[in-house]
């Protein structure tokens, strides 16, 4: 009877223990599926395509490659620059350029030509005025002046005073004249630039302008 009341003790005891295990194992199935209804499943973390920037057309690209002309290039020629002022080693010389002057509202161009030599700081010699249509068409004048120096740079300052005029007889071409000439360096010439005043007393103070350049 004892032996009886042991194996079934035993069988009650691992039917007990059975029970506990399925009561563990169910009581874990239900908390994974409690724990998946309330926390939601993690999602990898997905890669994002970027779009390749756009590129310009070829035909685009090319405009702006290409170097565009300057207005240098395309226009007219560039002026002649400004004489810089200078001090010179000696007046004495042949210069020639042109004299400019306007008659009736007309202007006139003409050959100019003046050849100097310097004794110290006075010039003396003579100068021509030719028509550049007829170069036989001329007046020949005296010239006599002197230098002056000052911060603006050196300064002749001659008179003209009419030698001998040949088919050429109006305007101040032929007329004593004042001028006074600025001295520069412009592209490695010497140069005389300047105005000039129709001296000729009781008549009309008319001017023109002078420049001449070094031979």
């Amino acid at each position: 009877m004892s032996r009886r009341r042991s194996t079934a003790q035993i069988l009650k005891e691992r039917l007990s223990v059975l029970l506990v295990i399925m009561a563990c194992m169910g009581l874990v199935v239900i908390f994974q599926e409690a724990r998946g209804f309330f926390i939601p499943p993690r999602r990898l973390p997905t890669a994002t395509l970027v779009a390749p920037a756009p590129t310009a057309p070829a035909e685009a690209t090319a405009v702006l490659a290409t170097p565009q002309p300057t207005l240098a290039a395309a226009g007219s020629q560039a002026p002649t620059p400004a004489p810089v002022p200078a001090k010179p080693a000696s007046f004495s010389g042949k210069w020639e350029g042109s004299f400019a002057e306007t008659v009736d509202g007309a202007p006139y161009q003409y050959h100019y030509t003046l050849e100097l030599s310097q004794q110290g700081g006075f010039v003396a010699g003579k100068s021509t005025i030719a028509s550049e249509d007829d170069p036989n068409a001329l007046a020949r004048f005296v010239v006599k002046g002197q230098i002056v120096e000052s911060e603006a740079g050196v300064i002749l300052k001659i008179s003209e005073t009419l030698l001998s005029a040949q088919k050429l007889r109006g305007g101040s071409a032929v007329g004593p004249r004042n001028t006074q000439l600025s001295y520069g360096v412009a592209e490695a010439q010497e140069v005389l630039e300047g105005e000039w005043v129709d001296s000729r007393p009781g008549g009309q103070k008319a001017s023109g302008v002078v420049r001449l350049v070094k031979q």
